[in-house]
């Protein structure tokens, strides 16, 4: 059976076991909070009506903060890598040089890990790793984007 994206498919096992991972920080950090259900923000909340000490509110905003943090960086996984894929298969596809497409897929895949491993999952602020992560998955979805649609321009005028 032939391969039409050996390159794209050979580099899915990778974002796949990546997906998985942010997944799972997910359930730990909902296990370790006993937030089980959305990420803890009612929780303050009540806790605030109910006059809870000063000491137990910011235990819960110490949860609150862990969960929502493995809820973004697996969202943001979510958002970003199905476009970004999609994008280098079709460069893939239009026969861009091999060398690049595995450029895109090792930038896209370094770029989610800082995000997640080195922003999100450290720190909700702004952090070093957000910043790395966010520019290199843009500069992946511009630069495969308008490759992708060019090579489509060439192909749509040569017909």
């Amino acid at each position: 059976m032939p391969s039409i994206a050996p390159i794209t498919a050979t580099w899915s096992v990778f974002f796949t076991i990546y997906y998985i991972i942010l997944f799972a920080h997910i359930g730990l950090a909902r296990t370790s909070t006993s937030i089980l259900l959305g990420d803890g923000s009612v929780e303050i909340v009540v806790a605030q009506a109910n006059g809870k000490n000063e000491d137990e509110i910011e235990r819960l905003r110490k949860d609150h903060m862990k969960v929502q943090g493995a809820m973004r960086a697996h969202g943001n996984f979510q958002e970003y890598v199905p476009l970004s894929f999609i994008l280098i298969l079709l460069c893939e596809l239009s026969d861009v040089p091999s060398q690049a497409i595995h450029a895109f897929l090792a930038v896209l895949l370094i770029s989610r890990i800082a995000h997640a491993h080195f922003g999100l999952l450290k720190s909700p602020g702004i952090s070093v790793g957000r910043e790395v992560g966010v520019v290199g998955t843009m500069i992946v979805m511009v630069v495969a984007g308008v490759w992708a649609a060019v090579n489509g321009i060439k192909e749509l005028q040569a017909r």
